[in-house]
């Protein structure tokens, strides 16, 4: 009897998923647990129109749908802009240096650019190289 029960709820599930209803609309109508509606209704392919329908009455979709679209922008925007300023400020170090004759900062440079690397620490450059001559500092 139970069983049969069941399998009557069942079709009447899977009739209403195919209604377009929400899972919740489900186990409120047939007040079965919402794990239960879920596989018994999983199968069952909604047409755009419900999925867009559905995705409208879903507050929290709609709300992190918004703030992941204007979050992306706010930082697409910010980091560009601190590009821009980093860049601007190596090129005013670079005019100072080349103003001043610095021929070590532009070995340096040089030396970074061809053996160099940084570490997750972004104040810290590192330089490897076997000729001694190259690392000794003076």
């Amino acid at each position: 009897m139970v069983q049969a029960q069941n399998k009557t709820l069942k079709e009447k599930a899977i009739l209403l998923r195919k209604q377009g209803l929400s899972l919740k609309d489900i186990v409120g109508e047939l007040k079965k647990p919402i794990s239960t509606i879920s596989l018994w209704v999983r199968h069952v392919e909604l047409t755009p129109e419900q999925k867009s329908y559905l995705d409208s009455r879903n507050p929290v979709k709609n709300y992190n749908l918004y703030k992941n679209t204007a979050a992306i922008e706010r930082t697409k925007i910010t980091w560009m802009e601190r590009r821009k300023k980093y860049q601007e400020m190596g090129r005013e170090i670079c005019q100072e240096a080349y103003k001043n004759k610095d021929i070590d900062f532009f070995v340096g440079i040089v030396l970074y650019w061809t053996e160099g690397y940084r570490s997750r620490n972004r104040n810290v450059v590192h330089f490897s190289n076997t000729d001694l001559v190259m690392v000794e500092n003076k």
